[in-house]
């Protein structure tokens, strides 16, 4: 079984925004208030853990000014560790994510669809197989959009506890959230401090995974092989 621990983070896009948005979104942005539409969020940077199998993992943050290389990296690595999975017998990966469901994947499928015509074909293939939904019960393949899918593991609906990522982690022992807070990721993005921002996001997605390490163990489950700090994280600019 491999798994794919994802966040992103995102800033908003302020000419789409003021042309299309509310009078309360512009409101929103104005006191850098969190904005709910997908549509407004312009991602900047992923993370990602992913353990393949039980003795191997890696973790890397990717940021960059262009949103259309974030995607094309997302779902070309995607479409490779499928692959990869598939070469090792493995099931299809399983996206791990907090509030994933309805903020990281939706926003990182519009983006990719928005700019389809300048993805690689390993990022086409990607986004296919994540837009697939022939297999409605899962009996071949991931239905990886459907809400009950097996294929998509969001810790923030498996709780239930409609609270932030770092109170749950506080709750458990799990530091989180040193650096910065999201509030501040636009104004990191403006001043080109696109590193602290990957190493940012790169604490969350570490945080996520031994979060629902906790909860697959007390699952029944074996302990995940994960990295233990954040100086474990290979941090790349995407230009």
């Amino acid at each position: 079984m491999s798994y794919l621990f994802l966040d992103i983070e995102t800033i908003i896009d302020d000419e789409l925004l003021r042309k299309t948005g509310s009078e309360k979104n512009i409101i929103q942005f104005n006191n850098n208030e969190f904005i709910r539409q997908n549509v407004f969020h312009i991602p900047i940077c992923f993370s990602v853990i992913v353990n393949i199998g039980t003795q191997d993992f890696y973790f890397k943050s990717f940021v960059s000014k262009n949103a259309s290389l974030i995607v094309d990296k997302f779902f070309s690595g995607f479409y490779l560790l499928i692959e990869k999975s598939k070469q090792r017998n493995l099931t299809y990966p399983i996206i791990v994510t907090y509030n994933g469901q309805s903020f990281d994947m939706p926003i990182l499928t519009l983006q990719a669809i928005k700019y389809y015509d300048l993805l690689s074909q390993e990022a086409k293939d990607g986004l296919k197989e994540y837009l697939d939904t022939n297999d409605k019960w899962e009996n071949n393949r991931p239905n990886y959009t459907s809400r009950n899918t097996i294929y998509h593991i969001d810790t923030y609906l498996l709780t239930n506890s409609y609270s932030s990522l770092k109170a749950l982690c506080m709750l458990n022992g799990i530091e989180c959230k040193t650096q910065m807070n999201g509030k501040q990721v636009g104004e990191y993005f403006r001043e080109n401090k696109l590193e602290d921002i990957a190493f940012y996001c790169a604490e969350d997605v570490l945080s996520l995974a031994k979060l629902f390490n906790k909860i697959n163990i007390a699952r029944g489950n074996n302990s995940l092989i994960l990295p233990e700090n954040l100086e474990q994280c290979e941090i790349k600019i995407l230009e």
